[in-house]
């Protein structure tokens, strides 16, 4: 497995369908009151040299490292990611391959399927995955087909759902009486609240009525979502306001101070040139929330960065500068060597924390683990 981790782009640009206007009303945008909101000052730090020491391991009170089980029939590609972490079981997704996995506590895997077609119970694109654990269920957003799919943790069909007519592209995050999801390239809004059979109930953050589907898809490439599976932070990359999304709609949470740094509206629709060329503008940016911090990463001058910032005193703690070689935040091994693991496919909700670890990392340090094996999984609680 090569160590030469790419970004992929790909996984945003889905397909936009056609979609049904619905008539309801958007509820009154929340006032923002930005004298009582948190500032992270990026604007002021952006060229300082900053400390680096910063390590998965300070957060945690508790650290397993799982190697997941390697046959010739199961093995994962670069591109996966935890969906579900139980006390008994993980669910795991591989999006190479669009391979769902069943792995138990020991790194078994279970069982491993894959779906793909345009049939009966079939996808074209895992393009978001969840599980339920009050029904035991996996369910499947497909947007290529444009299908909601649910399935066993066996991978037998249970049942399925079209959306085809719908104004929403996937779920970014499921709540217990509501699912917040995205918007399609030719939908009126970016953001919209549905009930749990994806009905819509509120619709938030509206495009320009003039815009073309392409204004509306790269507008929607620069904005940060997090990937938490506890909370969504949104923020549109012409503006300092980051916000939480709930059914309540958009409450803000704190100020990120770009400064001069913010790209402007006008060169938004250019930014994948401007992530070739080199710009001095944030591109890409990111936002997670961490216990006790928000991890923070963005493009800027061809250059990716990380950057962990403390929640109790705005502070920004460590920046890390990406390279082929290295990608991610640091963690030392149990023999106290220090590797980087890339985050694209962090898992992060209320204290737990999971990562992949590519096996070649660990030859060495855990007995058995072989280069070619599947990754390790890195989990921790905090």
């Amino acid at each position: 497995m090569t160590k030469n981790i790419l970004y992929l782009l790909i996984l945003y640009l889905l397909p936009a369908c056609s979609s049904k206007q619905q008539e309801q009303s958007e509820p009154a945008p929340q006032k923002e009151d930005k004298t009582e909101l948190p500032v992270l000052d990026l604007a002021s730090v952006i060229d300082k040299q900053m400390p680096d020491t910063f390590t998965w391991n300070s957060l945690a009170k508790n650290i397993r490292l799982v190697p997941i089980s390697t046959n010739s029939r199961t093995l994962m590609g670069i591109s996966r990611e935890l969906i579900y972490w139980g006390d008994n079981f993980y669910i795991a997704a591989e999006f190479q391959t669009q391979t769902i996995y069943k792995i138990d506590k020991d790194g078994t895997i279970l069982k491993a399927f894959r779906h793909v077609g345009n049939g009966p119970g079939e996808y074209v694109y895992l393009s978001r995955i969840d599980y339920s654990p009050q029904d035991s269920l996996i369910q499947v957003f497909d947007n290529g087909n444009k299908k909601w799919i649910f399935y066993n943790t066996d991978g037998k069909l249970i049942k399925e759902i079209s959306f085809s007519e719908s104004e929403i592209s996937y779920p970014l995050l499921f709540k217990e009486d509501y699912v917040i999801c995205r918007g399609t390239s030719e939908a009126p809004n970016q953001l919209y609240i549905t009930d749990k059979n994806l009905n819509i109930l509120q619709r938030l953050c509206p495009f320009d009525t003039s815009w073309t589907i392409r204004e509306k898809a790269v507008t929607i490439l620069q904005t940060s979502r997090c990937k938490n599976r506890d909370i969504l932070l949104f923020n549109h990359a012409t503006s300092d306001s980051v916000f939480s999304v709930t059914d309540k709609g958009l409450i803000p949470q704190f100020i990120l101070n770009k400064g001069k740094n913010t790209i402007p509206a006008d060169e938004v629709k250019k930014f994948l040139e401007l992530l070739q060329q080199g710009s001095p503008y944030i591109l890409q940016l990111n936002i997670y929330s961490l216990p006790g911090y928000y991890l923070i990463s963005y493009a800027r001058n061809k250059q990716g960065i990380e950057e962990i910032w403390s929640k109790s005193d705005n502070r920004l703690v460590s920046r890390f500068f990406n390279t082929k070689e290295e990608v991610g935040i640091p963690f030392i091994l149990p023999s106290g060597k220090k590797i980087r693991i890339a985050d694209y496919s962090l898992y992060t909700n209320g204290n737990r924390i999971a990562l992949f670890i590519p096996a070649e990392d660990l030859v060495g340090e855990i007995e058995g683990v072989k280069e070619d094996d599947n990754p390790v999984l890195l989990l921790i609680e905090t």
